[in-house]
């Protein structure tokens, strides 16, 4: 599924995401951690990949079953961004201490069981693995 990347455009890519996990048969812990990470990175994207003249034109999104995990592919078409450079939350700061930002990319690699990073063909690739169980 193709989106505009906007945040006030994502709510039909995460239908499409809940509907995908029913048909697929997720049990429903898994089918929230799968749309937990489909929100998380489609935001970071608007939020941050869409902005400005070299901005995010397009954010697609395809999900796959591969046995007892997910696949999921999220692509953009704005300026590279490789979230995995982000440093690690130290989550035991108190809140005030704590540097604003991170946390949405730190929680998907917390529910995945793997998610990596390449900038193909003038793209931001992510490909996120979540297990099932």
């Amino acid at each position: 599924m193709s989106v505009v990347p906007r945040k006030d455009a994502l709510a039909p890519l995460l239908d499409a995401v809940e509907s995908w996990s029913a048909t697929a048969g997720l049990a429903p812990e898994a089918a929230y951690r799968l749309a937990l990470v489909v929100e998380e990175l489609a935001v970071n994207v608007a939020s941050h990949g869409a902005q400005g003249a070299d901005g995010a034109a397009a954010l697609s999104v395809a999900i796959a079953r591969q046995g007892d995990a997910v696949r999921l592919v999220v692509e953009d078409d704005g300026r590279p961004f490789d979230p995995l450079s982000l440093p690690v939350p130290d989550t035991d700061l108190p809140l005030e201490s704590r540097r604003i930002g991170g946390l949405g990319v730190h929680l998907s690699r917390r529910l995945s069981r793997s998610l990596s990073y390449a900038r193909e063909g003038g793209r931001n690739r992510v490909v996120v693995v979540l297990d099932l169980a």
